[in-house]
């Protein structure tokens, strides 16, 4: 299934290729090659610490004196001996190789006098690149080459003269089925791992591809086993045997185990796959023990067994009638189907579980899912592939590939980036969601008004003030579109002694404070919460437009002004007397709202006595509305700034009146 040629010089290449030896690990490209210039590394790679600056052909030198490397992609030619193969193609491909040919150092006696070796004797067969259980990282292919030939190949290296050489993997392509069968055993870890996806590939192939599952069992007859000479290695009194998976002859699942769920597993195909090539009960029944009964008390626990074919939809009865029918395992007598799985394995040479073969050619290297996925899609005729190979041969993610193709088989393969960027969209789109739904639920919070704690921690919302047509005011009143309606100035003679606390809050762009009663020049004052002072309105009747777009509006009656918000409601009772401001007592009344820097304005309303001018109480204030940190927040700083912009609104109010404005 595998060739060897040399294209450059043409007097190297030869008719049908050279004869060489697969390796037994790695990844071959089946139904591909590789064509690429050869270096010979002269030497045999048994060092981690390969030195690429020497070998053949001979490179530029660098700077520092030596070669440069060997320019990827290239094919290295090493060595054989002093260590296994699979370090030397190990250490070829961490040095950038693509290919590994390993040079024989020996002669086969068969070549007579094409090869000489002075050192050795000759050697009847090439040696087994066999895996030593370690290169499963190996994904480059490997072929040993014969020392007559790579001899050859090797003079013309060391004269500096370039070689190109082809190395290519072909499988039998008869017609538009493929027939593939996999050598394993019941306790094979690589096997499992494989298994457990694969039946996707089953799927997706359907009846293009025609799957044989062999289990390995040696002759025992042939080891010497009748009689009882293996142990418990063995079933039909020593004819059909299994090496001890933990090496525990004593305990654990013995090689007989390993016989008798073989036996199971034939009979599960021979029932249910054999008919179709498919079998997926079998797939069902092989992964479900997998993972269920593989350990060492479950392995032969028949109620474990009968479970998972209860799970898989396998007839117990089918399976039982069928061992007992082939040969059973208690009777020394012949089984039929364990002596035909020893017959096949020696015909077909199987010396190395796992194997698989692709029309009836061996696929070496290792078996993982787009291994022998690939190896699978070459082995159809040219043009007669089934779709699954066209969309996902070569794809860096197969299993993925497969198992989408199941999903829509008639569909094109999806697009990485669009399938990318609707995720993002779908992320962005609940991040979306979740910042409507925190705010809403924020909102809410807000009504319901939260704690005079948190509520100080939180800025006010900038709103924009709307104008809300409605009714014009009365003759000697003004009409305003603003938050704060700025009350008359109220006579002393209602203003009695005492001292209060208020809480207020402002439209967005002004400070929320916290007012407290404090002793000036003028006795006890009610400090108020207004940083910018708007025009000074006469009592009377005003609409105002709050920022949350609501209404408000003052009513003044004879004496009494009553002020009406969506949002807050004070009246404040006040008595001023003439050059003197007595003590006076206030009430405010502000939902939590307030405080939270939300959009409520703010309606005092003094009520003014009757008939009685209001004379003005004279303060002395800052040109600049200033009010030192000690006069606003006591001496403790622990008071509510009073805030002096207000007072100057409440005294040019009274100003006003006085002036008869």
């Amino acid at each position: 299934s595998s060739r060897l040629n040399v294209h450059v010089p043409r007097a190297l290449f030869k008719q049908g290729g050279y004869d060489h030896r697969e390796a037994l690990f790695g990844m071959p490209p089946y139904g591909g090659s590789i064509v690429q210039n050869v270096y010979y590394a002269d030497s045999t790679l048994c060092d981690s610490n390969v030195d690429t600056s020497k070998g053949y052909p001979e490179r530029p030198l660098k700077p520092d004196g030596t070669m440069q490397s060997w320019p990827s992609p290239f094919i290295l030619m090493v060595d054989r001996g002093d260590c296994t193969f699979v370090r030397k193609v190990r250490n070829a491909q961490r040095s950038g190789a693509a290919a590994v040919v390993i040079a024989d150092n020996s002669c086969l006696c068969s070549a007579g006098d094409e090869c000489t070796d002075t050192h050795a004797p000759c050697e009847s067969a090439e040696p087994i690149l066999a895996d030593d259980g370690s290169g499963r990282d190996i994904s480059i292919p490997a072929m040993l080459m014969f020392k007559q030939d790579a001899d050859k190949i090797k003079e013309v290296l060391k004269t500096n003269q370039p070689v190109q050489m082809e190395l290519s993997w072909a499988l039998p392509n008869p017609d538009d089925r493929v027939e593939y069968e996999i050598w394993t055993t019941p306790v094979d870890s690589r096997t499992n791992e494989l298994f457990r996806t694969f039946k996707d590939a089953v799927l997706a192939f359907g009846r293009h591809a025609y799957f044989t599952p062999h289990m390995y069992i040696f002759d025992g007859i042939k080891s010497g086993c009748t009689g009882g000479g293996c142990y418990n290695l063995c079933t039909n009194d020593g004819r059909y045997c299994a090496t001890d998976p933990d090496n525990d002859l004593e305990h654990g699942i013995s090689g007989a185990d390993v016989v008798t769920e073989s036996l199971r597993r034939m009979c599960i195909w021979k029932v249910y796959g054999e008919a179709d090539g498919q079998g997926l009960e079998w797939w069902d029944y092989v992964n479900s023990f997998s993972e269920a009964c593989s350990g060492p008390s479950k392995f032969m626990d028949e109620e474990c067994v009968t479970s998972i074919y209860e799970a898989a939809k396998i007839d117990a009865t089918k399976i039982e009638d069928c061992m007992r029918d082939s040969g059973g395992l208690k009777s020394p007598q012949v089984n039929s189907l364990l002596a035909e799985a020893v017959t096949m394995a020696t015909q077909r040479g199987v010396v190395v579980i796992p194997t698989a073969f692709i029309n009836t050619a061996a696929i070496r290297g290792a078996l993982d899912f787009g291994n022998i996925f690939d190896a699978v899609c070459a082995g159809f005729q040219e043009g007669t592939a089934p779709p699954v190979c066209r969309r996902c041969v070569s794809n860096p993610n197969t299993k993925t590939c497969v198992r989408d193709f199941n999903k829509n088989p008639d569909g094109p393969p999806p697009d990485k980036k669009k399938v990318a960027k609707k995720i993002t969209k779908k992320t962005t789109k609940k991040k979306t969601i979740k910042k409507k739904t925190t705010k809403k639920k924020a909102t809410k919070e807000q009504k319901k008004g939260p704690s005079s704690e948190n509520a100080a921690k939180k800025k006010a919302p900038t709103t924009k003030k709307k104008k809300v047509k409605g009714a014009q005011p009365a003759p000697g009143t003004t009409k305003y579109s603003n938050s704060k309606s700025i009350p008359a100035p109220a006579p002393a003679s209602q203003k009695s002694a005492g001292q209060s606390t208020t809480e207020q809050s402002t439209t967005a762009g002004q400070k929320t404070t916290t007012g407290t009663t404090t002793t000036g020049k003028y006795g006890q004052e009610s400090a108020s919460t207004v940083v910018e002072a708007p025009k000074q309105a006469p009592a009377g009747t005003t609409e105002e437009t709050a920022t949350d777009g609501t209404t408000t509006t003052g009513t003044t009656t004879s004496g009494t002004t009553t002020a009406k918000h969506s949002t807050t409601e004070h009246t404040v009772s006040g008595q001023t007397a003439s050059g003197t401001k007595t003590a006076g007592q206030a009430t405010s009344q502000i939902p939590e709202e307030a405080s939270t820097g939300q959009a409520a304005s703010e309606q005092i309303a003094l009520e003014p006595v009757p008939g009685v001018a209001q004379p003005v109480a004279e303060q002395e204030f800052p040109s600049d509305g200033s009010v030192s940190t000690e006069k606003a927040h006591g001496k403790n700083g622990a008071g509510a700034m009073v805030v002096v912009g207000a007072l100057s609104m409440l005294h040019g109010a009274a100003q006003k009146y006085s002036d008869g404005d």
